[in-house]
């Protein structure tokens, strides 16, 4: 059974990047900007508060490098 589940989430998440590409919809994520623009302001908190230690940050595989994108426009 878990291979079906597996098997299906592969299907789903393929053709959602093969209609929409590498955007938020194309990984599911829906098409609400705001809800995207929350979602990565939350993340880009956890390193804008904190200023008491040198950080980094390596966002593979998580997505389709938006949140990259997003930081460079700030």
């Amino acid at each position: 059974m878990n291979n079906n589940i597996s098997n299906n989430l592969k299907l789903h998440y393929e053709e959602c990047f093969k209609k929409f590409g590498a955007t938020s919809e194309g990984i599911d994520w829906g098409n609400d900007i705001n809800k995207l623009f929350l979602r990565y302001d939350k993340m880009l908190e956890l390193f804008i508060d904190d200023k008491s230690a040198k950080k980094s940050l390596l966002d593979v595989g998580c997505g389709y490098a938006g949140f990259y994108d997003y930081i460079k426009s700030k």
